[in-house]
């Protein structure tokens, strides 16, 4: 059964995309409610603009943090290349995630570390563990399996 995917906030999309999204999105909400608004002479929409207009600067406010903020970590990440190459023969203290984001490489076992590592990985840090206890552990083929990835035996395959 597929899981249903949840719901993104508004905000978490701008955090998650572009810098450029963010910064074109505070400018145009700028535009349309500071200058194209106040010059329309309408009584009811140049009272609802001013109205809602410290809200609006909230809000861009917010975008063109998200924006400088992604800007900072996009050229952070050029920096690191460029410091720290792929093809490297040294050790980097740092890792790629991504194309365009580094992060430091943890020296030590974490709820985060766990939390933020691949799913192939966490069943084979899984597989490792129950293996290191005693028990037999087997990955699963992929397939209709039901969401079982790994099959655990504590005395051998044949006593499930």
């Amino acid at each position: 059964m597929a899981r249903k995917r949840k719901k993104q906030s508004p905000v978490a999309l701008f955090a998650e995309g572009s810098w450029v999204v963010s910064a074109l999105t505070a400018l145009f909400l700028f535009v349309v409610f500071f200058i194209i608004a106040p010059s329309i002479n309408h009584t009811f929409l140049s009272g609802i603009n001013q109205s809602i207009q410290p809200f609006v600067f909230i809000i861009i406010t917010a975008l063109a943090g998200i924006a400088l903020y992604k800007l900072y970590q996009q050229a952070r990440a050029a920096y690191l290349a460029k410091k720290y190459p792929l093809n490297q023969e040294t050790e980097s203290p740092f890792v790629r995630t991504t194309m365009s984001e580094f992060v430091e490489r943890p020296t030590s076992w974490s709820l985060k570390v766990v939390q933020e590592i691949e799913w192939k990985r966490f069943e084979d840090l899984s597989m490792g563990y129950y293996l290191e206890k005693g028990i037999l552990a087997k990955a699963t083929s992929l397939g209709a399996d039901g969401g079982i990835d790994i099959m655990l035996y504590q005395n051998g395959p044949d006593h499930a």
